[in-house]
């Protein structure tokens, strides 16, 4: 009995020993496994931080492609206003004070039969051959005929007359003090002019230039008071050679619009022949090429004297080109009032199209229209007004063109206050992100676009209250899909259809106005469900680095497990695994 009962004691602390290594044993198996699940938390850690770190590296590196881009094109911005600046006061000093034409019979001995009043030369500078400036052959030009893809260099030579003397009793002095003569050159490029063209008159100038006289730059579109004046209202401006129609039996209309409403600073230009080009407050020219040479003066029911007069003079310098030409005698002239035009007319201009007719409108239309443009690269946002560059007694119908808003930088907004009604209007995102400085694909990129539409609508808001207007009278156009109310603000225009192409891709109404107020208040929703932000593309206006911020307090705590405080106490890795798991990242 004694033996078994040791026995039994022997096999309890065997069992009790294996007992303990058992438990022993699954107490380190669980250590093991604590430790496994720390390691496996540490580097899922590791990896959202650096998953973190390379979403802000990318965001950090997206930001300096921005300021990078945000200092080139403030550098340009910068290096363009100082241009501008020195060739206004080289021009405001030189040419514009005090200056005092030379009307007498030796003024023009420099160019023959010239429109320019004082001394001056219109020179046509040939390529350069291999770029060397000796190649140039200045040749005068007798004429004011200016085409669209060519440069020329206009040689003025004037005189500064001292003006408001005072004799010393008091009266004006009778002694006519005349400074010594000057000389200024004005840079001429047509809109196609190429750039190894304006290149070419550059140097011309160098080699006319011996003194260290003014030099001004003059693009077609732009021309000052001062330019303008040279030409007397004389200046026409062609598409190409007008000497390129060789034959009297080519079919062919032309058709020129009239600029600017001083007597002499009016021009015409060369536009497209159609009838929407057609403008109520202005007068056209259009030549009618068809085994014969007719020319129709066409005034807007709202046209000025000036501009008619302008249009006259312009009709019968083409008339004596055209004559001398085709070697014809007479050249047929009429002149036409809106509103009694006869068949021949539209069908010469492929039909009538609507233009905006102002024919029905009664009493004046002298309103004045302003351009403002908004720019936000150099940090506040800004609105700055555009000057009419031939301001003058008369208001001007049509002080802009389109090139003041196709050729800005893009995308851009501008303000066009009509007086009846005010535009915004919306550019393009380019589809080179090489043709923009400004345009990048990024969505902080595209979110600093809607911020930059929302501050704009909010500046008309608050121009349209300090001049007493009405929101209601407010609308956003988009470029490329403008209506024909709002074409008919700018003397002619032209379609671009690689920019409508591009707004049409972006769901934008081709030809509607869009209420301002509507988009306004659409721009600055701050509340979006989250099936609303999971959709893409995002709605205008919403920040996609802060999509969640936009859910209201009772969904955020639904889709997070949190209130938007807790949120925002989470280190940033956390709340990056917090939006990937909610989608909204």
């Amino acid at each position: 009995l004694e033996r078994e009962k040791n026995n039994n004691l022997e096999l309890e602390r065997q069992r009790l020993s294996a007992e303990e290594e058992n438990a022993r044993q699954k107490e380190r198996s669980r250590q093991i496994e604590r430790e496994k699940n720390m390691i496996t938390r540490e580097l899922s850690q590791k990896e959202n931080e650096n998953e973190y770190l390379r979403y802000k590296f990318s965001a950090v590196n997206m930001e300096m492609q921005r300021a990078v881009q945000e200092r080139q094109m403030k550098e340009k911005q910068l290096a363009e206003q100082e241009e501008q600046m020195r060739q206004r006061r080289a021009s405001e000093e030189h040419l514009q004070n005090n200056v005092q034409d030379v009307t007498n019979n030796n003024a023009h001995d420099d160019v023959p039969n010239s429109p320019v009043r004082g001394r001056h030369g219109l020179y046509e500078p040939d390529e350069v051959d291999g770029g060397s400036s000796a190649a140039h052959d200045l040749q005068v030009m007798p004429d004011a005929r200016l085409p669209e893809y060519d440069r020329y260099v206009i040689r003025w030579s004037y005189s500064v007359k001292a003006s408001g003397i005072r004799s010393l009793k008091g009266g004006e002095s009778k002694r006519d003090t005349t400074g010594r003569d000057q000389i200024a050159y004005f840079f001429w490029h047509g809109r196609d002019c190429s750039a190894s063209g304006k290149g070419t008159s550059a140097l011309a100038t160098i080699e006319l230039d011996s003194d260290k006289s003014p030099q001004i730059m003059v693009d077609e579109g732009h021309e000052s008071a001062c330019f303008l004046n040279m030409f007397d209202g004389q200046m026409i401006v062609h598409h190409g050679k007008l000497d390129e129609a060789k034959s009297i039996e080519e079919d062919n209309v032309l058709m020129y619009c009239v600029h600017h409403d001083d007597e002499r600073e009016i021009s015409l230009t060369q536009v497209e022949a159609r009838s929407s080009n057609l403008r109520s407050r202005s007068s056209f020219v259009v030549v009618v090429i068809d085994e014969a040479v007719g020319i129709c003066v066409w005034h807007g029911a709202k046209s000025t004297k000036e501009k008619k007069q302008g249009a006259l003079r312009g009709a019968k310098r083409l008339a004596n080109w055209f004559q001398g030409m085709f070697e014809i005698n007479k050249v047929d002239m009429v002149e036409v009032e809106e509103g009694h035009e006869g068949g021949l007319f539209w069908k010469a201009l492929d039909g009538k199209n609507d233009y905006g007719s102002l024919q029905e409108v009664s009493g004046k239309c002298d309103n004045r229209v302003r351009l403002f443009t908004f720019l936000s690269t150099e940090g506040p946002f800004l609105a700055r007004e555009i000057l009419n560059p031939t301001r003058g007694e008369h208001v001007s119908p049509y002080p802009f063109r389109q090139a003041n808003l196709y050729d800005a930088t893009q995308p851009a907004l501008f303000l066009i206050d009509a007086v009846h009604e005010m535009y915004l209007w919306q550019g393009w995102w380019p589809g080179n992100p090489e043709e923009s400085e400004s345009a990048t694909t990024t969505g902080s990129a595209e979110f600093r676009w809607h911020r930059d539409r929302k501050l704009a609508m909010q500046s008309v808001q608050s121009y349209a209250d300090s001049v007493g207007r009405q929101m209601s009278k407010a609308c956003v156009v988009n470029a490329g899909l403008e209506p024909t109310e709002f074409r008919s603000l700018f003397p002619f225009w032209e379609d671009h259809p690689d920019v409508t192409k591009i707004n049409l891709e972006s769901a934008k109404l081709n030809g509607k106005k869009e209420s301002m107020t509507e988009l306004l208040a659409k721009l600055s929703r701050d509340r979006y469900s989250l099936a609303e932000l999971l959709v893409r593309p995002l709605p205008e206006g919403v920040d996609p680095l802060k999509m969640e911020m936009y859910l209201s307090d009772e969904e955020f705590k639904e889709v997070f497990n949190m209130t938007k405080d807790e949120f925002n106490k989470l280190p940033k890795w956390k709340k990056l695994e917090q939006r990937k798991k909610a989608g909204l990242f």
